[in-house]
C-alpha cells in the first residue's frame, strides 16, 4: 500500500483504522486521529463531522473493499469450484492484508455508528449478496452447486474462514494461513458441490457389463 499524504481524506481513514483497531473505538478521539494523519482540525472535521461519521465511513469504505474483490474473484472464475475455493482463498488473504480494517469488520459495531452508517450498509449489501446470489444461482441452475437456502449456503462456504481470519487476527493460528486457505477451500466445495446422480445410460452400461462379467 503506497504511503498516505499526512493530512488528507485517505491518510484520516487509515489512521482512524489503526487507532480504532488498536485502542477501539471508545477508546479513540478524533484528537488521536487528527495527530496520527497529520491532519488539521479544520481538515478532519471538514471530511468527517463526527466521530460516528469517521468511524462509519472506516467500516463502509472497508467492507466496499472486501466485496469489490470478492466479485471479482468470482467474476474471473472460470467453473463453480474456482469460485467456491477462490472466495476463501481471497477471504484469507484479504485479511492477511488488510488487518486493521478486517478487524472492525469482523467486530461488533457501536450502536451509533450503525445509524449513521445504516442506509448506506443496506444499499451495499443488497447489490453485494444480490451479485453472489446470481452468481451461485447460475451453478444451481446448471447442477453443479447444491440448492441450500443461502444463509446456510453462505455459512458452509465462509463461516470456517471466517473463523480462521479471528484466529490468525488474535496471533493464536498455528498452521500456516496459505494451507489452511488450501484445506478450506477444498472442504468448502466439498460441502457445496452437487452430487449429480449418474445418468441413466451410464447406470445401463455399469449394468450391462455386470451382466457380461457373469
Amino acid at each position: 500500500m503506497p504511503a498516505q499524504v499526512p493530512g488528507t481524506r485517505e491518510a484520516i481513514l487509515a489512521a482512524a483504522a489503526r487507532a480504532f483497531a488498536e485502542k477501539g473505538y471508545g477508546s479513540t478521539t478524533m484528537t488521536d486521529v487528527r495527530r496520527a494523519a497529520g491532519a488539521s482540525t479544520g481538515s478532519l472535521y471538514h471530511h468527517f463531522p463526527s466521530r460516528e461519521h469517521l468511524a462509519a465511513t472506516v467500516w463502509l469504505d472497508g467492507l466496499a473493499g472486501f466485496q469489490r474483490g470478492f466479485l471479482r474473484t468470482l467474476e474471473r472464475a472460470k467453473d463453480a469450484e474456482g469460485g467456491i475455493k477462490g472466495g476463501v482463498r481471497f477471504h484469507i488473504r484479504w485479511v492477511r492484508e488488510n488487518p486493521d480494517v478486517a478487524r472492525l469488520l469482523l467486530a461488533d459495531q457501536d450502536p451509533a455508528v450503525r445509524r449513521v452508517a445504516a442506509e448506506r450498509l443496506q444499499a451495499r449489501n443488497a447489490e453485494f449478496f444480490g451479485a453472489v446470489r446470481g452468481w451461485l444461482d447460475r451453478h444451481v441452475e446448471a447442477g453443479t452447486v447444491r440448492p441450500l437456502p443461502f444463509d446456510l449456503l453462505h455459512t458452509l462456504w465462509l463461516g470456517p474462514a471466517q473463523e480462521l481470519a479471528r484466529l490468525w487476527l488474535a496471533g493464536t493460528l498455528r498452521t500456516g494461513a496459505d494451507r489452511a486457505a488450501r484445506e478450506l477451500g477444498e472442504s468448502a466445495w466439498l460441502a457445496l458441490r452437487a452430487q449429480r446422480p449418474r445418468s441413466r445410460s451410464t447406470t445401463s452400461s455399469s449394468q450391462s457389463s455386470v451382466r457380461i462379467s457373469r
